[in-house]
């Protein structure tokens, strides 16, 4: 398997990379640890793009889960690191839909984190919010205090 190079992450290369991560011929270093090459943080930060393909961010979090599932020995709470950063970075991704969202939490079986709650509250995205309330997610008191400051029409 290939570690991934931080200059090979460009939006114009999504489907190519998505395509290698699946097949397992590519790889992403979980931590920044060795700098040309491509970590998690920096394949998080090309699915912003709203260039990249929905199905980049499906490719990351399958190989992320295969990750740890053959790694027993990673500390759980690393899993729930990624999980919460995979999931508020999906979040800002612009025009992410609930049902996006929704197939993005398929391979998770936990609850959703503050961390999570705060991100998604935080976007201007009705889709978005309607998502995080329907997890059972909540505003922080911040949060609904700005709510409640917008002047009521």
């Amino acid at each position: 398997m290939l570690l991934a190079w931080k200059r090979w992450l460009r939006p114009e290369q999504s489907e190519l990379l998505t395509r290698l991560l699946r097949e397992r011929r590519l790889n992403i270093t979980i931590a920044k640890m060795w700098r040309p090459y491509a970590s998690l943080s920096d394949a998080l930060e090309m699915a912003l793009n709203p260039d990249v393909d929905f199905e980049w961010l499906l490719a990351l979090r399958d190989r992320q889960i295969l990750h740890f599932k053959t790694n027993p020995s990673l500390v759980p709470d690393y899993f729930t690191g990624f999980v919460d950063d995979f999931l508020c970075t999906a979040i800002k991704r612009p025009n992410i839909s609930a049902e996006m969202l929704d197939r993005l939490c398929d391979g998770f079986a936990r609850k959703l984190s503050d961390k999570v709650g705060r991100v998604a509250f935080e976007s201007q995205n009705i889709e978005v919010l309607k998502w995080a309330i329907g997890k059972g997610l909540a505003p922080t008191s911040e949060q609904l205090k700005e709510y409640y400051s917008y002047p009521m029409e």
